[in-house]
């Protein structure tokens, strides 16, 4: 079998943008490109559970990070960028949140939610240092 190994690259050379939608060593193996018109349809294409659910609103939340961010996405934002209903966006960033994944916090006097993923990124990164362990 190959010897295959995660390639590791310079993270100064990413934009700042990418950068900052995925903070810290998240990118250090690279990225993927996902159109949002992919992000859209994804429960269409894979199914409504609750874990595609989950993947399009957090893929929702980063896309609409960015560094001179001057305002906060609104729910109904969120639910046309992640192909959902309110309700549907509501319950699952309830969830995330019950997970730890997702703070939300109240909407502000234009009606944008403010929602920070560090707990997601916190679970992504010791997912990978597991499995990193697993392979060695």
């Amino acid at each position: 079998m190959e010897d295959l190994r995660r390639q590791k690259i310079d993270l100064t050379k990413l934009p700042r943008a990418l950068t900052h939608k995925w903070p810290g060593t998240t990118l250090d193996e690279g990225f993927v490109p996902l159109p949002k018109k992919l992000l859209r349809t994804l429960t269409t294409l894979f199914g409504s559970s609750e874990a595609m659910q989950d993947l399009a609103v957090l893929l929702a939340v980063v896309d609409y990070q960015r560094p001179d961010l001057k305002r906060h996405p609104s729910l109904e934002y969120l639910a046309f960028v992640a192909g959902l209903d309110l309700e549907t966006t509501r319950r699952t960033l309830e969830r995330l949140d019950e997970r730890e994944w997702a703070t939300t916090f109240a909407p502000d006097q234009r009606g944008g939610i403010e929602i920070d993923l560090g707990g997601f990124i916190r679970a992504l990164r010791n997912a990978a240092e597991r499995q990193d362990q697993a392979e060695e």
